[in-house]
């Protein structure tokens, strides 16, 4: 009898295995058929027209070639000075909070 047992519990394992297996599928293609209905393109395109151009553009621009232009160079440089800058400026304010500021070198009147 103990030798059946390790081959009971390999066919509970199998079956509870094959089991999960189809729920994991079920839920899975339950999720894809309400992502699906909520992200229609026609829902999207309703309640972001703006973003729907906008990127229709961009995948234009990218498929036209202008990916590896001076122009595309160009506009990456300013977007990340226009990123770094902030970025860096707060990270000096976080820097130098706890340091007390020091009277200036020289003053005058006294």
């Amino acid at each position: 009898m103990t030798a059946d047992h390790p081959a009971h519990q390999l066919i509970d394992d199998s079956q509870t295995l094959i089991d999960n297996s189809k729920r994991v599928i079920n839920d899975a293609q339950q999720l894809y058929d309400r992502v699906r209905e909520d992200l229609s393109p026609k829902q999207l395109y309703q309640d972001n027209p703006f973003a729907v151009v906008a990127a229709a553009a961009g995948v234009g621009y990218i498929l036209g070639g202008g990916l590896f232009t001076p122009f595309t160079r160009r506009i990456v440089r300013i977007g990340l000075k226009g990123l770094i800058i902030p970025i860096a400026s707060s990270q000096l304010k976080h820097l130098t909070a706890g340091v007390p500021s020091s009277p200036p070198p020289f003053s005058s009147g006294e």
